[in-house]
């Protein structure tokens, strides 16, 4: 009996305390009047974004796993008030020119974990993302890469739980997607315009 109450205690910590997804949304933005481009856009969010995988370190333990979900989600929300058709499709499918104009893509060029080094620390981030639009031929006609930088208290919700560090990482990507949407705003993305 003694055995079996030892096995449900630690199997509740291990589901209370084990690694979940991060379910990342960006908060809505108020657009005043942004640039609105004719063009109809497909999403393709690569397949490594579903969800996104971020593998950190804290001290001497082993490098740790943790699903990040919803970038391309906040991708398409970053879009959509610049573009009168932003859509999102699955990796593979064929994008005929009839349907959309660009093709936008996104990648992570690098994301730097530096986890706190004591509990009364911060988790530090740094994020390089490349944005491109390319013409449905696979003809790149704009591409931006941003940096981000975040840091966040460290985080433990008990002595037997996983560190989370989603504070930090939410909020390097969301700096990332508002530096996206600063460039969609952008003298360079607007001159595309008048070709």
């Amino acid at each position: 009996m003694r055995a079996a109450a030892v096995l449900l205690a630690l199997s509740f910590l291990t589901t209370a305390c084990g690694a979940r997804a991060y379910k990342f949304d960006l908060p809505q933005r108020q657009v005043n009047g942004p640039t609105v481009y004719p063009w109809r856009v497909a999403v393709v969010a690569d397949k490594q974004f579903t969800p996104y995988k971020i593998k950190y370190k804290y001290w001497s333990l082993p490098p740790l796993m943790f699903p990040f979900e919803g970038l391309p989600d906040a991708f398409v929300q970053t879009l959509r008030p610049h573009f009168p058709a932003v859509a999102p499709l699955p990796p593979g499918r064929t994008i005929r020119d009839d349907q959309y104009d660009l093709v936008a893509r996104m990648s992570v060029d690098q994301l730097h974990f530096d986890g706190a080094n004591t509990t009364v620390g911060d988790d530090k981030a740094d994020l390089a993302m490349t944005f491109t639009f390319e013409q449905p031929n696979g003809t790149k006609i704009f591409q931006r890469t941003v940096t981000a930088s975040a840091s966040s208290p460290y985080r433990q919700a008990c002595a037997f739980c996983r560190v989370d560090p989603s504070d930090v990482f939410a909020k390097v990507f969301r700096e990332a997607f508002v530096k996206l949407a600063q460039t969609l705003e952008g003298p360079d993305i607007q001159s595309l315009q008048k070709k």
